[in-house]
């Protein structure tokens, strides 16, 4: 992790957790391993929101059809955080600012540069970084690729967001220039032939000591450069759950009011281990383990006086309470009194 002030980083360490971003790839042989460029920082939390969006579809009903027909299609889970990075010092200042530019990166997409070879009439391709201003002008003309949007990045933010997949759609940045910025300081330190802000750089490289405490430093040697005291960030993304979410399904064959993923996990926001997880989401024998005399645990049908010919099944719900329930030729469940 970048540089914290010496009481935020303490703060974070035993109290706290960071937001963090992540790059993934998958390599061929669909190995999910992490990029270097991962980053990270606490942040001061003012809001989050978190949304999940439903989509259902309207087809034409028939001619005096009672109630409109409603197809389910997918749900979105959006989420919408703010917060503020404030700094104590330059150097404070200066991870805040480089943390907000790896952010800004999120919401482009993905490119490959090719050079046309001047010399040999043909087209390089080149990793970006390796293209600068000299370059472009000796090598020839510079032709951009879209690749695609970034669906490699991961967010983990303590329990609220549990390393989940997202695309950004939004990043806000605002330097709060109420509350001041580090300036460029050239004034001669007495009897040292430097700039006080030069001195300060110098002895914030070596770390912080009594010669210069974290607090003090407040100026720089980056002529026509400011550092904000404060940041204030908003950033927006779409979650893209890489498990399966919903009820039943076929990890959970014979259990179709259990949750889908089949893990002993509390989705989405999860509970300590000391807590008791929710019975719908407690884990079952995953299918492909059982042998063929072998089936996952269900509730016992009970007898039933209806006169469908779907057996009536009892469900045992957190409270204790039962309930009872039919599976229709359609798949869907049907409660019943």
């Amino acid at each position: 992790m970048s540089y914290h002030f010496p009481t935020v980083q303490e703060m974070g360490e035993n109290i706290y957790f960071p937001l963090e971003i992540s790059r993934v790839y998958v390599d061929p042989r669909n190995i999910v391993a992490s990029r270097p460029d991962n980053f990270e920082r606490y942040v001061f939390l003012t809001s989050f929101n978190e949304s999940f969006e439903s989509n259902w579809s309207n087809p034409p009903g028939a001619f005096g059809q009672l109630n409109p027909s409603y197809k389910y299609s997918q749900t979105n889970r959006k989420i919408q955080m703010s917060f503020k990075l404030p700094a104590r010092n330059v150097l404070d200042s200066k991870s805040n600012l480089d943390f907000c530019s790896k952010m800004a990166k999120l919401v482009y997409g993905n490119y490959s540069v090719q050079v046309e070879d001047i010399n040999q009439g043909n087209l390089v391709l080149l990793p970006q970084l390796a293209i600068d201003s000299t370059q472009q002008t000796t090598l020839g003309s510079v032709r951009y690729n879209f690749e695609g949007a970034l669906f490699n990045i991961k967010v983990n933010f303590g329990n609220l967001i549990q390393n989940e997949f997202a695309f950004f759609t939004n990043f806000s940045f605002t330097p709060n220039f109420d509350a001041g910025v580090f300036e460029y300081n050239k004034a001669k330190v007495d009897g040292i032939n430097k700039g006080v802000g030069e001195y300060q750089d110098e002895k914030a490289a070596q770390g912080y000591s009594s010669e210069l405490l974290p607090d003090a430093h407040v100026y720089h040697n980056n002529e026509g450069v400011v550092y904000p005291k404060e940041i204030e960030v908003s950033i927006s993304f779409t979650v893209l759950h890489d498990y399966p979410l919903g009820f039943g399904g076929p990890r959970r064959p014979g259990e179709p009011l259990k949750w889908a993923q089949n893990k002993n996990k509390d989705w989405p926001h999860g509970t300590p281990e000391s807590y008791p997880k929710l019975e719908y989401m407690s884990p079952d024998p995953s299918p492909a383990l059982l042998t063929p005399q072998q089936t996952p645990s269900s509730p016992a049908p009970t007898p039933t006086t209806s006169t469908t010919t779907s057996p009536h099944h009892r469900y045992t719900t957190v409270s204790g309470s039962t309930v009872n329930y039919i599976i229709d030729s359609g798949g869907n469940i049907v409660i019943v009194d």
